[in-house]
C-alpha cells in the first residue's frame, strides 16, 4: 500500500480473512482490526522520515492523506494456522527508535492507574494496545532500511481471556 486512504480496502482484506474460517477467526476479530488499524497508522504517519530521519507525517491528523513513493510501500500481512495468527507489517524507513519507544512503553505501565499517554502519537498508545490484544509481540529494524513489526495471538485467544495471555516482548533494533 502507498496511500493512507487504502485502509478501508485493508478492512475488507481482515474481513475476508476472518470469514475464509470464521469458527476460529470471528472471535479474535476485534484483536485483529485493532492491531491491523495501529499498525497501519503507524507505517503511514510515524514511520516515514526524511533523509535526516525527521519524520514526515506524525505531526498530522490520522485523517489527512499520506502518499508514499512506490519504492517505500507498507506492506500489512495476517495468517495462521491452527494454533495461532500472525498479523504484521514492515515498512521501508527503518526509523523505529528503541529509546523511545522503551521509555513510553514502560511509561504506559508504570504511571499511576496504568494510564496511557493521551499525547502526541508515536510509540506508547499503539504498541501498548497491540501488546494487550496479542501474546506475543516482536520489533525488528535496521535503521534506514526497514521496520517489521508481528503480533502474534493464539487461537484459543478471545476478548474475555486476553488478560490472561502470557506475554512476550521481542525487540531486535540495528
Amino acid at each position: 500500500m502507498n496511500c493512507s486512504k487504502d485502509k478501508n480496502k485493508l478492512r475488507e482484506d481482515i474481513d475476508k480473512f476472518i470469514n475464509s474460517k470464521p469458527e476460529l477467526l470471528k472471535p479474535l476479530s476485534e484483536s485483529l482490526w485493532t492491531i491491523a488499524d495501529e499498525l497501519f497508522m503507524n507505517s503511514f504517519y510515524d514511520a516515514p522520515t526524511d533523509s535526516n530521519g525527521k519524520h514526515l507525517y506524525a505531526q498530522l491528523p490520522r485523517t489527512s492523506a499520506v502518499q508514499l513513493e512506490k519504492a517505500k510501500p507498507v506492506e500489512i500481512f495476517i495468517c495462521f494456522d491452527d494454533a495461532n495468527v500472525i498479523i504484521g507489517s514492515i515498512d521501508f524507513f527503518g526509523s523505529f527508535n528503541e529509546n523511545k519507544f522503551l521509555k513510553q512503553f514502560n511509561s504506559s505501565y508504570t504511571n499511576e492507574n496504568s494510564n496511557i499517554n493521551m499525547g502526541k502519537g508515536g510509540a506508547g498508545i499503539g504498541c501498548k494496545i497491540m501488546f494487550e490484544h496479542s501474546m506475543s509481540t516482536y520489533f525488528y529494524s535496521l535503521k534506514n532500511k526497514f521496520t517489521l513489526v508481528c503480533c502474534k495471538i493464539p487461537t484459543y485467544h478471545n476478548k474475555q481471556r486476553k488478560d490472561l495471555l502470557y506475554k512476550n516482548l521481542h525487540l531486535s533494533i540495528k
